[in-house]
């Protein structure tokens, strides 16, 4: 559940504040190593993180303390959706950029024509587009061919 927070939000790739490891977790380890405490509290914080930035971080931050979430592991880069693999393709990144931004432009005018020409071609490029209110998110999927995204910049 945690995980796909960032993976369906896009928490992931969004610049979040400096997060701290939350008071609730440590008061959890600090007694007897009380795990169903721990998962409590990071239930709790997720629904948290949905609502706030801070949270979304404080969420990151205890995950990353507890050994959950591990962006430079290559079992949790399988996990979060190929974000090594995502770095490989910096055309991902400038796409994912220009789609948010049109995506903003499309929800003030109600045209969503653009958006759905980017997000076609992207979808044929074998790419996962994760729309959230959070922003864009670019995953590149099993099927990705990075020479389908010339066409799209």
């Amino acid at each position: 559940k945690w995980n796909s927070l960032f993976l369906s939000d896009g928490l992931m790739r969004r610049r979040l504040p400096e997060g701290r490891i939350e008071d609730r977790i440590v008061a959890a380890l600090a007694d007897d190593l009380n795990t169903p405490g721990v998962i409590a509290a990071l239930h709790a914080i997720a629904n948290e993180a949905k609502k706030s930035d801070q949270s979304a971080a404080d969420l990151m931050a205890s995950m990353q303390f507890l050994g959950i979430l591990d962006k430079t592991n290559p079992k949790a880069n399988e996990t979060f959706g190929s974000i090594l693999q995502r770095g490989e393709h910096p055309a991902l990144n400038l796409l994912e950029g220009r789609l948010d931004e049109l995506y903003k432009v499309a929800k003030r005018s109600k045209d969503f024509s653009n958006v759905d020409s980017l997000k076609n071609g992207l979808l044929d490029a074998g790419v996962e587009v994760q729309i959230s209110r959070f922003g864009v998110n670019l995953v590149a999927t099993p099927d990705f061919d990075p020479s389908k995204l010339e066409a799209l910049k």
